[in-house]
Formats: structure tokens, C-alpha cells, sequence
């Protein structure tokens, strides 16, 4: 967050726990078996009921099934 805050630079961060990176994204990209099967605001991705589902071991009220 510093660097991108304070040198405006885009920062790629590759991190298993799928919580904890949307925490820290703007954006996000989900992966599965080598392919990008969706991309958008970290938030948006966090809310999305498959995500939430498949990679954050919960049905997330209010989700979305993008």
C-alpha cells in the first residue's frame, strides 16, 4: 500500500489467501486452472457468491452470481 500510495506505482501481488488480498487490491483477478475466469474491483470479486463460495469458504450474504 505504501509504495502504491506514495510512488503511484501498480504493485502485482500473487497471494493464496484469497481474504486477505481483497483486503489490500483495488482490482482483482481469479484464476482457475490457468485460466482468468474473472476480473474486476477487489470488492465487487469478494462479493461474487462463487468466489465467496469456492475461494473464501462461505456463501457471502448479498453476493452476486457474476
Amino acid at each position: 500500500r505504501t509504495i502504491n500510495r506514495d510512488l503511484g506505482a501498480a504493485v502485482l501481488l500473487v497471494e493464496q489467501n484469497a481474504q486477505t488480498a481483497l483486503q489490500i487490491a483495488d482490482r482483482a483477478y481469479v484464476m482457475e486452472l490457468g485460466e482468468f475466469i474473472l476480473n474486476g474491483s477487489a470488492q465487487d470479486i469478494a462479493t461474487n457468491a462463487r468466489v465467496a463460495a469456492s475461494y473464501l469458504g462461505f456463501a457471502h450474504e448479498g453476493a452476486s452470481d457474476i
